[in-house]
């Protein structure tokens, strides 16, 4: 990732521990989708705060999905759409098409998954 400027610091200081590892760790590979987005005018301070959003709010649901990367992304970005419709209509008012940001989002929902350590079993 890019070096970050105040905002940004002020904004990752205040998340919690497990979304600033996670964000720590799946930063770099966010690139694509902060260059996507920044392409529709959207400033990177924008796009941290929505993958910042989507990060945790993976990480605070994560327990309720099961099934592999895919169907667990597919289940997180519908209710995700229900639960956070502000990240959604956010990216709509930059003229982002609907299947660009269903795409940018399930991405970053995979990585995100990709990244995240599983929890360990009961026994």
């Amino acid at each position: 990732m890019e070096p970050f400027d105040e905002q940004s610091e002020t904004m990752i200081s205040q998340m919690p521990d497990d979304v600033r590892g996670i964000m720590s760790l799946i930063g770099g590979r966010l690139n694509e989708y902060y260059g996507e987005l920044q392409s529709y005018g959207v400033t990177r301070i924008i796009a941290q705060w929505l993958f910042i959003s989507i990060a945790t709010y993976v990480v605070r649901t994560i327990s309720r999905y099961r099934g592999t990367v895919e169907q667990r992304s597919a289940q997180i970005l519908r209710d995700l759409r229900r639960d956070a419709a502000i990240l959604f209509n956010a990216m709509y008012e930059y003229g982002i098409p609907a299947e660009t940001v269903n795409e940018i989002i399930l991405g970053v929902i995979r990585i995100i998954l990709r990244n995240l350590r599983p929890e360990p079993a009961p026994g």
